[in-house]
């Protein structure tokens, strides 16, 4: 379930079976990660990170979306300081308010600046781009626009 209400017995359900996807995960030695979502459950890393540490497994651990935690927080920078040691690898996604897709990098309200270099500080180096083609520009033209946006605030 990704857009309905969770109760009681869907969290139960949820954990039970990633309990399992941990296990089975961990005898290959392959880490899951949650991806921060656009939906309540699991929309900030504080929740993410609360879920990580129930499964008590090096093998779980936490892939935030930095577009929907902006959408889920005024307070997303500092958010990104309650997943240090628990973060493999970043979403970078422009939002604007509840609007989570088509735009680019630039046209929201995501200071990609500012979360790169907090991520970094905690040794976190590994970033996916995530955006929409427009289909109003050329794709070479709207892949590089984009592409020199985001190169443009990580550190060298």
């Amino acid at each position: 379930m990704y857009y309905e209400k969770s109760n009681r017995a869907t969290r139960e359900n949820f954990t039970k079976e990633l309990k399992k996807c941990v296990e089975y995960a961990a005898e290959f030695g392959i880490i899951l990660a949650f991806e921060t979502m656009e939906t309540e459950f699991m929309n900030t890393i504080r929740k993410a990170k609360a879920v990580v540490e129930v499964m008590e497994s090096p093998y779980l651990q936490i892939y935030p979306d930095i577009g929907n935690i902006r959408n889920a927080t005024e307070h997303y920078q500092e958010d990104i300081l309650e997943g240090k040691g628990k973060i493999v690898a970043v979403h970078l996604k422009e939002t604007r308010e509840n609007i989570f897709r088509d735009m680019e990098y630039g046209e929201g309200r995501v200071d990609f600046k500012g979360c790169i270099s907090r991520l970094v500080s905690q040794g976190v180096f590994r970033f996916t781009c995530e955006f929409w083609y427009d289909k109003k520009t050329s794709p070479e033209l709207y892949l590089r626009r984009n592409r020199e946006y985001i190169r443009r605030c990580i550190p060298e």
